[in-house]
């Protein structure tokens, strides 16, 4: 079991062996406790605390087979790094994304890390994106596994806000448009649900073209009343 012990209002407390779900569960809910406290009071007890004992934690958890366990624990992640300072940011957040995105072994790490990854995207900015964040998720759409390019597609727009529209245009709408051709339906779906959000984001030359090609194939389809209701929002978009 995991056991808390006080001191000073902040919580230590540790991961033993053979938690079930529930009692994980239970502890990312007392780890959102306690980031709340820490990013509330600025208390830096609190920083230690999460830097040294929760990160390890819950990258002991973004680690299991539980693909919401790791979602969850990935949920708390982002929200540490929004209070880190940009070193333990890199040396304590991002090489836990890092060794996600690179798992060849398991599919549910990479999905996590395509979440992970946009909600990093603010903290580092245009340059930063641009040179390490928007190459690592553009990697993840070209995944063999369509869960993973499904998730990758659907946070290009998130990312996509933070590039510079040159980038978007020459990367992002270069990976989507093969993405919204890709064999899977599945994949395809994540494109339509993203398009939306893509042209809000693109310049008018490339919701003019690329968008509009992209929005026109799908017409052509027999598919969900998704794909109608998301085409009809583009349509009227790209009249603005």
């Amino acid at each position: 079991c995991f056991f808390f012990q006080a001191e000073d209002g902040i919580r230590d407390f540790c991961l033993s062996r053979g938690l079930g779900d529930v009692y994980k569960r239970q502890l990312i809910s007392q780890i959102k406790i306690l980031v709340t406290q820490v990013t509330e009071k600025n208390l830096d007890y609190g920083y230690q605390t999460i830097k040294q004992q929760v990160i390890p934690v819950l990258s002991e958890l973004l680690m299991l087979l539980n693909l919401e366990i790791k979602e969850e624990a990935g949920e708390q992640i982002g929200r540490i790094a929004y209070i880190l300072d940009e070193k333990d940011r890199g040396d304590c957040v991002l090489t836990v994304v890092l060794k996600m995105s690179h798992d060849d072994e398991d599919e549910n790490n990479r999905m996590v890390a395509c979440q992970l990854l946009s909600k990093l995207a603010p903290l580092f900015g245009k340059d930063l994106c641009e040179q390490f964040v928007a190459w690592e998720i553009l990697s993840l759409c070209e995944d063999p596994q369509l869960r993973v390019r499904k998730e990758a597609v659907s946070q290009l727009p998130v990312i996509g806000k933070i590039v510079s529209p040159a980038f978007l245009k020459k990367k992002f709408i270069t990976s989507y448009s093969k993405l919204a051709a890709d064999s899977f339906w599945a994949v395809r779906k994540s494109c339509v649900e993203a398009i939306v959000e893509m042209s809000k984001i693109a310049e008018p030359d490339v919701r003019e073209t690329n968008l509009t090609d992209i929005s026109v194939s799908y017409t052509h389809l027999t598919l969900p009343t998704i794909y109608s209701v998301q085409i009809s929002v583009v349509a009227v978009s790209l009249k603005k």
